[in-house]
């Protein structure tokens, strides 16, 4: 059995790929492989805040050497992301489909198995605590999330409990990898597999390994979740990378995942969301609510806001029409605002996009006055200052 993380297997592989440079350096130039090293190819980031939430640190791969390979194969063949910053709790027991259908704002009771549905987890003030995939096993419900939010959903689930049969456990041994690009699902029949529909999962084995697949919305080309366990995660991640195939696979790290994140206009909690947002802010309304369900905590501040008003602000996407970036946390101006005047906005996350010829595009909380489609707001970037027009994200709701 391998015990090897991918996280380890990534900075071994990046080692050997320095080590056969340096032999190859040493014998053409007898005598120069000394001195100082060049630097990994393999690098990582850090994944949120892990302080306070109970959560261990996580990395993620940011590149694996070349950003420019790895967002080209999700556009002719197969990235294959590890991620750690997903992580998994169960629900068991005869009442746990209810259970979840009374604390989530999707609908949950009437799943068959393997079904598939994206909610919102929110606290009595309507406030999103976290961004739930709910998979339905037998009459278990899984539910996929960022890490560290582990401990707050488990937490407000077991606080839940009264007289239902139902237990909550968080999945310590769960891992997930990740595969995107315009040949997924030709990759997965080559191990008798496919890409399941949205809102379906399905099981399989990868070289003998069981695992479950999830269709994956993130991008606009397609995509899987693969649940596997952890002690089986590089086995599957090396059979699928290895696979006989006559499109190029690769490592798929951030940087090159965000960018065609961003192309895809998708917004992702705790980036372009948070805490404190309410679900009609997020840019996700119509694949995380209903409104013909029961109640749930939140449900009278959703319900409120639908009917009788709007949100204070909302997630917007822009296309900047040049290549100035403007980062994370940067001001968004009204077009005929002093700069002394209070913002309109914050840009949210941002990437250079290929296939607008590396001009830039971002998604951005904007206030609801300056937030309808069309209307030109101001960005910046250092000493540049230009106006660009707001566009729904991919959804393309308005409240």
């Amino acid at each position: 059995m391998c015990t090897m993380s991918i996280h380890d297997h990534l900075v071994e592989l990046a080692q050997q790929r320095r080590s056969q440079t340096l032999d190859q350096t040493a014998a053409e130039r007898p005598g120069a492989a000394v001195g100082t090293p060049p630097p990994l190819e393999v690098e990582f980031l850090p994944w949120g805040d892990a302080e306070g939430d109970g959560a261990a640190p996580c990395e993620i791969l940011a590149t694996l050497g070349s950003v420019e390979l790895e967002y080209a194969a999700l556009q002719r063949g197969v990235g294959i992301l590890d991620a750690p910053h997903r992580g998994t709790i169960r629900v068991t027991g005869a009442d746990a489909i209810e259970l979840m259908d009374r604390l989530v704002t999707n609908k949950v009771t009437g799943l068959s198995d393997g079904e598939v549905v994206s909610a919102f987890l929110l606290n009595r003030k309507g406030r999103i605590q976290s961004d739930l995939r709910l998979t339905i096993v037998g009459h278990d419900v899984l539910l996929d999330m960022d890490v560290h939010d582990l401990d707050r959903v488990a937490s407000m689930i077991d606080s839940s409990i009264f007289t239902e049969e139902a237990v909550v456990k968080i999945e310590t041994t769960a891992h997930r990898l990740e595969l995107y690009g315009a040949e997924v699902n030709a990759l997965l029949e080559t191990w008798n597999l496919s890409v399941p529909e949205v809102g379906r999962s399905l099981t399989g084995a990868v070289n003998g390994i069981p695992v479950r697949v999830m269709h994956s919305e993130l991008l606009v080309v397609p995509g899987v979740s693969i649940f596997v366990d952890q002690t089986d995660a590089l086995s599957v991640w090396t059979s699928l990378l290895n696979t006989e195939f006559q499109h190029p696979v690769r490592p798929l790290g951030w940087y090159a995942l965000n960018m065609a994140r961003m192309e895809s206009k998708t917004p992702l909690f705790h980036v372009d969301f948070g805490l404190t947002s309410l679900p009609h802010e997020t840019g996700l309304l119509n694949s995380r609510v209903s409104f013909t369900k029961g109640c749930y905590p939140g449900q009278e501040v959703v319900a409120r806001m639908e009917h009788l008003g709007h949100p204070k602000q909302i997630v917007r996407f822009a296309a900047m029409g040049c290549e100035h970036l403007p980062v994370a946390g940067g001001h968004v101006l009204a077009c005929d605002a002093d700069l002394t005047d209070a913002p309109i906005g914050v840009v949210t996350s941002s990437a250079p996009s290929p296939m607008r010829g590396s001009q830039s595009v971002c998604l951005a909380m904007v206030k609801w006055a300056y937030a309808a489609p069309g209307t030109s707001v101001d960005f910046q970037a250092g000493t540049h200052r230009w106006a660009v027009p707001l566009e729904l994200c991919r959804e393309g709701e308005e409240c």
